[in-house]
């Protein structure tokens, strides 16, 4: 009877943790989320010491979350192209000097993290659904005219960059809601820049403004 009992709860146990697994989304480790592409959902490998990001990435299709940062990756793999599903990207706290132009195919990116790196360019996205941008401590210079098509965009961190100006050419979206260009080298901005429906937080100290570009930032920090 009690040898029965004991081997109804084993069955019950491993039972259940075979379903746990088999039902599994949340993986810290690429090879066992590789026995499972087709329920790998979030992957998660950070303070790794990773050097490189394997191919095989790109066969974990219905990915969506994605974060390896702080590790010592130096590039990413074109493969990252193929998780169509992505919806977040975190690798801040790298080593990357650039980004693969295939990060441009990841149509449904919400989110990406790219704070802390060595990026001195940036594939920018005329996507429609990201919404945040974070570029914190890079070595970016200029922002391109195509962010004007982002239409869901809602965060842009560029602080602690090398951007000179913000020129008449760039065009935020009227849904950006918060801009960081703390610490950079901007000394003029356009005056629409101040003037986005939108946005509510503008951070452009340690900037060495121009007279009438302070002016116009004194009088949006007051609203």
């Amino acid at each position: 009877m009690l040898v029965g009992l004991i081997v109804l709860i084993l069955l019950i146990v491993f039972g259940r943790i075979w379903k746990l697994k088999n039902n599994q989304t949340y993986y810290d480790e690429l090879e066992d989320a590789l026995r499972n592409p087709e329920k790998a959902e979030v992957l998660v490998m950070r303070n790794r010491n990773m050097v490189t990001l394997s191919t095989e990435i790109g066969k974990l299709y219905h990915l969506k979350i994605l974060n390896i940062g702080n590790n010592d990756l130096r590039y990413l793999p074109p493969e990252i192209g193929l998780l169509k599903e992505l919806e977040e990207l975190s690798v801040e706290n790298n080593l990357l000097t650039s980004i693969p132009d295939e990060i441009l195919k990841l149509n449904r990116l919400r989110k990406i993290n790219l704070n802390n790196n060595r990026l001195s360019s940036f594939p920018w996205f005329n996507s429609q659904s990201i919404e945040e941008i974070h570029l914190c401590n890079n070595n970016i210079n200029t922002i391109p005219g195509v962010i004007r098509n982002m239409k869901r965009l809602k965060i842009i961190d560029l602080a602690d960059n090398q951007i000179v100006k913000i020129s008449d050419d760039v065009i935020f979206p009227d849904s950006l809601r918060k801009l960081d260009l703390f610490h950079n080298s901007i000394k003029s901005t356009a005056p629409s820049l101040f003037s986005i429906p939108g946005l509510r937080e503008l951070i452009l100290e340690e900037n060495p403004l121009d007279a009438t570009s302070l002016e116009l930032y004194n009088k949006f920090k007051k609203h």
